[in-house]
């Protein structure tokens, strides 16, 4: 199974060991495309330029079988990616930490996106387990 993880980098700071975690956690499922396990930083700086770092995200995307996105901290280029998942007919699956957010209707209200709710890394593994599992 082919995963991208989605979830905010420029304003996700404080989630980065989280996200780290998750995407260790979740390659026990399949192959996950995702810049949280390589770097944090994903800017101008490092060489990613804007389009390279837009070509490289859709094309995750396009070849993902599914899209797993932490939607905890709004991101546009979040919601750009799992809107792109939507209209490409991919399984989009969001999860957040509910001490800490809330889902845009935009997003919880969209009969092709599921999305759960976690307190802690754990309960949000334990809930991406189940979904995944319930994918094979």
């Amino acid at each position: 199974m082919k995963i991208f993880f989605s979830g905010s980098i420029t304003g996700g700071l404080q989630m980065r060991d989280f996200y780290f975690e998750l995407v260790e956690y979740l390659e026990n499922f399949g192959e996950v495309s995702s810049d949280h396990k390589r770097t944090f930083d994903v800017t101008v700086k490092e060489g990613n330029l804007p389009h390279e770092i837009h070509e490289r995200d859709v094309k995750y995307v396009k070849e993902c079988d599914v899209v797993i996105a932490d939607v905890t901290i709004t991101s546009m280029g979040v919601g750009y990616e799992i809107g792109r998942a939507v209209a490409l007919g991919k399984k989009v699956f969001c999860i957040y930490n509910c001490e800490f957010s809330k889902v845009s209707p935009m997003i919880s209200g969209c009969n092709y996106i599921t999305c759960r709710k976690y307190s802690n890394l754990e309960e949000a593994k334990i809930i991406l387990k189940q979904y995944l599992n319930s994918l094979t």
